[in-house]
């Protein structure tokens, strides 16, 4: 049964995205079979992933979410090993189109039941907001991961977000199992106080919560998204593709050395 994973802030620009796509992408490379949901109606991950253009506007989830009935996920290949389900712009809109709904914070979690034990992992790209979306991934999955921007900016809102999760966690009718997976440092630069600094602030309220890995500032990860691409399929030799193979093997328990593919 996949581990299903929520990349959340309710910031924008921290890196949420790009973690979610190159870190399936890590996990395909050493074998795992992964599925990226995307939930925001930016698209940005079904932008990077439907690089054939295959997606139509009947194919997103919200066409999947729009039928009471929950019509099955839509579900395209990028590559061997890694699907994505895409979003659309109307995505901003459900939480109108919702309203009144029947448990409509479990309509995410019952639609990827049917297809949990086809998957190691399912990533779910989350909107920056605290909407109905936002509760439904954390309902969903079985913990979320934070990416923080290397900024003191970035610190700001951690306890909305925190406390977010606890809400969900603390309610016994939403997700009593979720938990943090950990807070990932994104667009790291290890010759900056500020990161130092914020770091060190993470580090002191959140000792047990940080990834190892840090994602460090790299114009390639930056560019990837313009391609239409993964780190990996634009410059797999760089500095970020080296973290997010780095941060893959932290989460899959995946040994060092382990052949990449």
């Amino acid at each position: 049964m996949a581990n299903t994973i929520a990349i959340l802030n309710f910031k924008g620009g921290v890196g949420k995205t790009t973690t979610a796509v190159n870190l399936a992408d890590a996990l395909r490379g050493y074998g795992k079979t992964c599925l990226v949901i995307d939930l925001d109606s930016q698209c940005s991950s079904t932008i990077i992933l439907d690089s054939e253009k295959e997606v139509e506007s009947t194919d997103t989830i919200y066409e999947s979410m729009k039928d009471k009935t929950l019509a099955p996920l839509c579900i395209f290949e990028h590559s061997k090993g890694l699907d994505f389900v895409a979003s659309d712009k109307r995505m901003g809109d459900i939480d109108e189109l919702l309203v009144g709904r029947s448990s409509k914070e479990h309509i995410l979690e019952r639609m990827i039941k049917p297809v949990k034990d086809e998957y190691d992992y399912i990533i779910i790209d989350c909107p920056p907001n605290r909407g109905v979306m936002t509760i439904n991934a954390m309902v969903a999955s079985d913990s979320v991961l934070i990416p923080i921007d290397s900024k003191f900016m970035s610190l700001d809102g951690l306890n909305q977000i925190t406390e977010k999760i606890s809400e969900v966690k603390n309610d016994e009718f939403l997700n009593p199992s979720l938990k943090i997976l950990g807070f990932l440092l994104t667009r790291y630069n290890q010759n900056l106080r500020i990161a130092k600094d914020v770091y060190n602030a993470l580090q002191s309220k959140f000792p047990s919560q940080i990834f190892n890995t840090k994602i460090r500032e790299n114009t390639k990860v930056s560019e990837a998204p313009g391609y239409r691409c993964t780190i990996f399929e634009h410059d797999p030799s760089c500095a970020g593709a080296e973290d997010y193979l780095q941060l893959a093997r932290e989460i899959g328990g995946i040994k060092p050395g382990t052949k990449w593919k």
